[in-house]
């Protein structure tokens, strides 16, 4: 290092205080790290992000499949078993409502409420025909309309 001393003082033409040069270096040095940790805090940010948003947009997914297969399974007769209305109540009951846009959660609960009025109907005709098939009062038409709602709010269509 001694070298390095002597040819600074030599082309500068004056003495060079050494500690007061790695103090400005040091300080240099900090101020580039807090930069670069702010960047990357940002960076991962809008990575963390966009993770969470991808997810979100699989939940609801996965609830709009769950949504049109309920939708498909009791709108595609007039007559089912009553044990079919109440695995739908049972796989509606099982979404997260919080995922879903606005539209989606309208489209939810219009759909458990039309799954129970079926389940209540289908009870009540299972009481009185133990172990037969029942009828289902079952508006699938509205249900998918809303349905498709939902999916045109998210852009999902």
């Amino acid at each position: 290092m001694l070298w390095l001393q002597v040819l600074t003082e030599r082309a500068l033409g004056y003495e060079v205080d050494w500690s007061a040069t790695a103090s400005w270096v040091q300080a240099i040095g900090s101020v580039a790290a807090i930069f670069a940790a702010i960047l990357i805090s940002r960076r991962e940010g809008r990575r963390q992000i966009e993770r969470d948003n991808a997810s979100l947009i699989e939940k609801r997914r996965a609830a709009f499949i769950a949504m049109e297969t309920v939708i498909e399974q009791l709108g595609r007769r007039d007559r089912v078993f009553s044990g079919e209305v109440a695995g739908a109540a049972s796989v509606l009951s099982s979404l997260d409502t919080s995922i879903l846009p606005p539209n989606g959660m309208v489209a939810l609960v219009n759909l458990k409420s039309r799954v129970a009025l079926a389940q209540g109907g289908a009870e009540h005709d299972a009481r009185l025909m133990p172990n037969q098939d029942v009828r289902l009062n079952f508006d699938a038409v509205s249900a998918r309309r809303n349905l498709e709602l939902a999916r045109a709010e998210m852009g999902m269509i």
